[in-house]
């Protein structure tokens, strides 16, 4: 979602709220993606700061991967 507008943003929110309301997905697969998305993926807990520069960038670079994905 690169270059992505508040507006943008909001449309998809508003879809998503539809899509849950009418049962269109699971509510399970819906509180999952969400879940990822608000802990900013799912290794993000795995990063630490005895972490060497490289390993904790890949990390970062998968968690955000992980987030966008999870939209």
């Amino acid at each position: 979602m690169t270059n992505a507008t508040l507006t943008d943003l909001t449309c998809i929110e508003e879809l998503l709220a539809r899509l849950v309301k009418q049962d269109v997905f699971e509510k399970e697969i819906f509180n999952t993606l969400w879940h990822t998305y608000l802990n900013f993926g799912t290794k993000f807990k795995d990063l630490n700061a005895s972490m060497p520069l490289e390993e904790r960038n890949r990390v970062i670079a998968e968690c955000k991967h992980e987030q966008k994905s999870a939209i």
